[in-house]
């Protein structure tokens, strides 16, 4: 199963994941992850440690048990459709 997910800010202003509706999950677009959800993500604590660091609001996640890429060891290119500020 995979999902993306996306960092917002909550009504009192904390920060919360929610799911990004797509086909085939759609219905879950806007719901908040429960913590036993967030509990069951696994990966290791120099990975997690380095990606927390760089989390803000307008994050976006792929969760996924697959593998992403046709070939492991080859580097994919992420695509964002959000322009950088310089």
């Amino acid at each position: 199963t995979s999902h993306v997910i996306s960092l917002t800010a909550g009504p009192d202003g904390k920060p919360r994941w929610v799911y990004v509706g797509l086909p085939g999950h759609s219905e879950d677009a806007g719901k908040p992850l429960d913590e036993a959800t967030l509990n069951r993500v696994r990966m290791p604590q120099p990975f997690y440690d380095a990606v927390k660091a760089e989390l803000r609001p307008g994050t976006t996640i792929l969760v996924t048990g697959s593998s992403v890429g046709a070939d492991t060891g080859k580097r994919i290119t992420v695509m964002d459709a959000v322009k950088p500020q310089l």
